[in-house]
């Protein structure tokens, strides 16, 4: 055995990255050797840090990471296994048996579907005809097996998340649960307990309990690894609905596309007539839920129907015939009546799994999930609806059907067993208390040491366990709960209220104390909303006497993104103020437990504890307790939440509390005060500063976009000095009110743009806000002023920002010192989004999908990615002759004369999705690579039919990847057009200094060879000799040049040139002698090094100099503008060269004057030395001819 000790270094490495949030498993153990014993490779990447493969080299003792000489990957893997295995038990403790998100096929699949599939892959000889017993023994069907305890190990992790969600949204409603055996293929829906009655839940403590059991009064429960799906009823009585639903299935067989269509029609109409309502994706097929207008209520289910028949009149149909005879959608009936109960509905999130074992429906296994209407048409089901897509994404799928259900009313928050539980009141404590004992909890600030990112695994690296948890974006608040009450609402006073309990007649007001409340750090109290009512259910359930929990009060939108704190602010800040509407719009972040029922919650503790916080608006933030190596694992952590923008800042505590944020700093324009700061007003301070970044717009110029509200952090001195410089002399800068035409002048002091200060913030946000854009506009008597531009841009605003210094050294008016592009994450954009998309808030936004390249014999190279189609529905069949024959005299091949015939499916519709040729694809890996278990095999060398592509013959060549070197045939190689004749085994000369450039054109290859070779010399003579008469390029080409004409550019450029060079050399000229001798001198004095290219370069610096003279005020001196197209030390000299131009043009002699001149001094012409060497150089190539040209 091969000395493992390299191995475990790589290994330890590896293990390091993957333990920040769960212990290793054996997935992990398989990717690891996956990689390390990866064929003619020295290192992978994981998570940016660089492990070594078993092919490379120590970098100091130069030694061989682990010797495979003279053994097989099986060989290899058997050995490694146990020793890497045995590393994670040791380290560890054990090997953890959860299994890693993978994408799976969803579709239904049994252990024996799974081994047959298998099988037929590995190519096992003789399957079909093995008994049973004796296939259960193979080593497929072991394989089988374990890759199907695998997928329900993911689908039971999918439930965790995704259960709590809906059973509190459905709470109170009968419930219906369905599983799926792996054994036989049966599936179960159970509706009613074992006492024959309906299931609910009906509070946290029963949900609780039904999600840490596996079955509860005979139902399947949480814990159940068959559960797949949720049925519920939407009413009990099919009267005063809240909500309805259609129900759209598709009997009449119509195209794919245009049931999409169909709904987003439905949708529309609903918006039309102000309902509230959400789309729903089955799985399969489509539903659309509704709620009631203002107003109107929806009545009865016979109501619904009637009135959807009217509404929905052209769109859809009633009764399958018609559905059938019109070709159109079918809502279907069963919806609307009643029997005992109504139709029960599949639940969002529910899998599609057969529920009546009498369908015939096609199952998939996917999720049902919320589809915006924008999104419809571009939802690729197998990618968006894959469980392990919504589970990756849960929060944004999960915020719009919380959306609709706090639209509607429905669930844990609106509704009881008995229905009695009144909203709440929502209130907020008229007087603010600033110093309430409980807000000294919050980590603030000023108590925190403070992490540079660049400087975590440095300061970190001798902690041995500490507890991290990320900061929401939002507004540092306390959340407390006491069952007794006593809650301070002042110094002095406990809070209360009034509250409706009772039935009936025997309803009535009671005053009770306050048990749950929430109080901001600038010290609201809030209390009787929807997060206290959330954590009084908590507390109930977890048999708590009192609480005191620190975290963030945050407001989302539509799709859980956080707004900020500043958004929060705003909204208590409001006028209206909190409501029972815009309360919806709020949640808690929880970060610790400050004390439970009265004791301190130790830091080894705080992360399980936490985790135990977990209701409907109350959540906490993946909290982790971390142990060594501290530094390596939080680092990786912060950089993979500042990637896909989940927060900006991580807390770390143990004993110490430590601020990890990752602060970046701007350099703004100010152009504008905020006049309601009372620094404004009071003070010669500065108050509040609206700052922008700038854009050239090519209609105004360069246009300031406002991206923050900046507080200044700079000394008493500097922040007087600031408004000074702000205002200018005698105030001159401020616009007068009178002269302004935008929204803002009550809020806004607006100043022209004359100072530039640097400002840090934590994060740039998501949303788009109104930028309130401004230029500064020409003008006849002043020659420009400074205005608002009257339209609407939105840009990404900063998250708190501070202005820390003032600029002197930069200009306001220079576009370069407060670009926009210092920040990638901002953006300005004139168009803001009237659609709500979903899939294109996802990570890993879709791109467009390349064209395929057609097929040509010159082709070569297999590409990396191919679209293919998609969702096609089945069409009749043709009838095709099942052998053909040459026919010359036709030309083409027809029916053989003893043909049979044969039945060919044909399939209509279908869309575009990209897939790559042996890796996964899409959002989160959802496309499986269209040969990924063949190149697998050959790369594990495994049995069964098996590719080879080798990855280091990856190139890009006219924006397309393809590997040069594959064993794939002639089908799969259509990459690249072999115009230069190099062919697939031909490889690109090049050096690594780059001073030898690739060899590719054909006289590039016989220019070679006449320096090496004399008799390959004289035979390429031959050819070029033949060659001399033709012109490049192909008159036959299809290229489109211009106006819908088809015909090549490179032909009809080399003629055009050919016809000017035969001009040029046919005619006659003779220079003047002054000439002659003018450029005599020039040469001796600027000799001609390569002049030709120095010209063009002279060229574009003249164009680009009349370019700014054209542009309107204010912009950059000339100098300045040219260093950004030009280097530095050309610039200088080329403006040398542009003035020498200039001066050449405005004071050369005419042609008369010279001629004048050569009358009275000519003299008799003498053999110059160097004429008949310069003259071609020097010789002026005259205009073109357009007589000649039409000739």
């Amino acid at each position: 055995m091969a000395d493992p000790a390299l191995m475990y270094r790589e290994f330890a490495k590896y293990t390091d990255l993957v333990s920040v949030d769960r212990i290793p498993n054996e997935d992990d153990i398989d990717f690891f050797i996956d990689k390390f014993l990866s064929m003619n490779q020295f290192m992978f990447f994981f998570e940016g840090t660089r492990i070594y493969c078993a092919d490379g080299f120590d970098e100091v003792t130069k030694e061989v990471i682990y010797d495979k000489e003279g053994k097989s990957r099986k060989e290899l893997e058997a050995e490694i296994k146990p020793l890497l295995t045995q590393r994670i038990k040791d380290t560890f403790g054990e090997v953890s048996t959860e299994t890693n998100p993978f994408m799976f096929d969803p579709k239904p699949t049994t252990v024996k579907m799974m081994a047959d599939m298998l099988a037929k892959e590995r190519g096992v000889v003789d399957w079909d005809r093995m008994s049973a017993s004796v296939k259960q023994n193979h080593p497929v069907y072991n394989e089988a097996a374990k890759e199907i305890l695998k997928i329900k190990q993911r689908l039971m992790a999918y439930n965790q998340t995704v259960l709590p969600f809906t059973l509190r949204l459905t709470m109170h409603h009968n419930l219906g649960m369905g599983m799926y055996s792996t054994t036989d293929g049966k599936t179960t829906l159970r509706r009613l307990r074992d006492d024959g009655k309906p299931f609910t839940l009906n509070n946290e403590k029963d949900l609780r309990k039904f999600l840490d059991s596996k079955t509860m009064n005979g139902m399947f429960a949480g814990k159940h690894a068959g559960l797949r799906y949720q049925f519920w009823n939407y009413t009990n009585t099919g009267k005063d609905l809240k909500m309805a639903v259609i129900d759209l299935d598709n009997p009449a067989g119509i195209p794919k596309e245009d049931m999409r269509r169909a709904v987003v029609r439905i949708a529309t109409k609903m918006e039309a007539q102000g309902h509230p309502y959400i789309i729903m994706y089955t799985g399969n097929n489509w539903h659309v839920w509704f709620g009631a207008k203002a107003g109107q209520p929806l009545g009865t289910l016979k109501e619904v129907q009637a009135y959807l028949k009217s509404l929905l009149f052209g769109v859809t149909e009633f009764t399958k015939s018609k559905a059938v005879e019109a070709e159109l959608p079918l809502v279907d009936p069963a919806m609307y009546k009643m029997d005992k109960t109504p139709q029960a509905v599949r639940m969002f999130f529910s899998l599609h799994y057969q529920a009546d074992a009498a369908s015939s429906k096609e199952f998939t296994g996917l999720a049902a999930i919320p589809v915006p209407a924008a999104d419809v048409m571009k939802l690729e089901p197998i990618r968006d609806a894959h469980p392990e897509t919504v589970l990756a994404n849960f929060d944004k799928y999960s915020a719009l059907v919380a959306k609709f259900f706090d639209t509607v009313g429905m669930g844990q928050d609106y509704e009881s067993a008995e229905d009695i539980e009144a909203p709440p009141q929502v209130i907020m404590h008229p007087e603010k208390f600033k110093a309430h004992p409980l807000l000294k909890k919050l980590n603030l600030p000023a108590d925190m040491n403070k992490i540079r990112m660049a400087d975590i695994e440095t300061v970190l690296a001798d902690e041995e366990q500490v507890y991290v948890y990320p900061k929401a974006k939002g507004l540092d608040t306390i959340l407390v709960y006491d069952k007794q009450g006593g809650i301070k609402g002042s110094p002095r006073k406990d809070l209360s209220f009034q509250r409706t309990v009772g039935t009936g007649n025997s309803k009535k007001l009671k005053t009770i104390p306050v048990t749950a409340a929430y109080i901001t750090v600038n010290g609201n109290i809030i209390y009787d909303d929807y997060i206290t009512r959330d954590l009084e259910r908590i507390a109930t359930a977890e048999k708590l006497s009192s609480i005191v929990i620190s975290g963030q009060l945050v407001k989302t939108d539509a799709l859980g993104n956080e707004l900020g704190e500043e958004a929060v602010r705003a909204l208590l800040q409001s006028t209206e103020g909190l409501t029972l509407s815009n309360n919806k719009d709020l949640s808690f972040i929880v970060n610790k437990v400050v004390s439970k029922n009265g004791k301190k919650v130790p830091i080894k503790d705080m992360a399980e504890e936490v985790s135990k916080l977990t209701g409907k608006r109350i959540r906490p933030l993946g909290p982790q307790t971390v142990t060594a190596p501290v530094g390596v694992k939080i680092a990786k952590q912060f950089k993979d939440l500042l990637r896909d923008r989940k927060v900006s800042t991580m807390l770390v505590e143990n004993g110490v509390t430590y601020e990890i944020n990752a602060t970046r700093k701007i350099s703004v324009a100010i152009i504008g005060m905020s006049k309601e700061s009372k620094l404004y007003s009071n003070s010669l301070e500065c108050p509040p500063v609206y700052v922008a970044v700038t854009k050239r717009d090519s209609s105004h110029g360069l246009v300031y976009y406002v991206i923050a509200k900046a507080e200044i952090a700079l000394p008493k001195a500097e922040r007087i000095k600031l408004r000074e410089m702000i205002e200018g002399e005698e105030k001159r800068n401020i616009i007068p009110i009178n002269l302004r035409n935008d929204d803002f002048v009550e809020q806004i002091e607006m100043v022209e743009p004359s100072v530039v200060v640097d400002v840090i913030y934590e994060d740039v946000g998501g949303e788009l806000r109104d930028s309130f854009p401004t230029h500064f506009k020409p003008s006849e008597r002043r020659g420009k002023i400074y205005r608002a531009l009257v339209k609407k841009v939105y840009a990404t605003p900063l998250i708190k920002p501070r202005v820390i210094g003032i600029r002197e050294d930069m200009d306001a008016l220079k576009p370069s010192d407060t670009d926009y592009r210092q920040d990638p994450l901002l953006v300005i954009t004139g168009k803001i989004p009237k659609k709500l998309s979903l899939l294109d808030a996802l990570p890993n936004p879709r791109s467009d999908y390349e064209s395929h390249v057609r097929k040509n014999p010159a082709f070569f190279g297999v590409t990396e990615s191919r679209p293919i189609l998609i969702d096609m529905v089945a069409a009749p069949p043709t009838i095709e002759a099942d052998s053909y024959v040459w026919d010359r005299e036709v030309g083409e091949f027809v029916p053989a004369p003893d043909a049979g015939t044969r039945l060919v499916p044909q399939t209509a519709g279908g869309r575009t999705a990209d897939i790559h040729l042996f890796e996964p694809r899409g959002r989160g890996g959802s496309l499986p690579g269209e040969l990924q278990r063949a190149y697998q095999r050959w790369d594990r060398d495994e049995e069964g039919y098996k590719v080879f592509v080798d990855r280091d013959s990856r190139v890009e060549s006219d924006g397309i990847s393809h590997y040069r070197v594959s064993s794939l045939g002639s089908q799969y190689q259509d990459a690249i057009d072999d115009q230069m004749g190099q062919g697939q085994d031909g490889f690109s000369v090049t050096t690594m200094d780059g001073t030898l450039e690739p060899v590719k054109a054909f006289i590039d290859q016989v220019n070679m060879a006449h320096l090496v070779n004399e008799k390959q010399m004289l035979e390429d003579q031959k050819v070029v000799a033949s060659l001399l008469r033709t012109i490049p390029g192909d008159p036959d080409s299809e290229t489109p040049i211009s106006k819908g004409r088809k015909f090549d550019a490179g032909y009809n450029k080399a003629y055009s040139d050919m016809q000017q060079q035969m001009r040029h050399a046919t005619k006659d000229r003779v220079p003047a002698i002054s000439v002659h001798r003018a450029r005599t001198e020039e040469i001796f004095n600027n000799p001609p090094i390569k002049a030709e290219a120095w010209n063009t370069r002279i060229d574009l610096f003249v164009s680009k100099h009349k370019e700014w003279e054209a542009m309107d005020p204010p912009k950059e001196p000339w100098v300045v503008f040219a260093q950004g197209d030009f280097m530095g030390w050309e610039v200088p000299l080329l403006e040398k060269e542009r003035l020498l131009r200039l001066a050449t043009s405005e004071y050369s002699l005419t042609e008369r004057e010279l001629e004048l001149v050569d009358s009275q001094f000519g003299e008799p012409t003498n053999q110059d030395t160097l004429e008949s060497v310069l003259s071609d150089l020097y010789e002026e190539v005259p205009e073109d001819d357009p007589e000649e040209d039409a000739e």
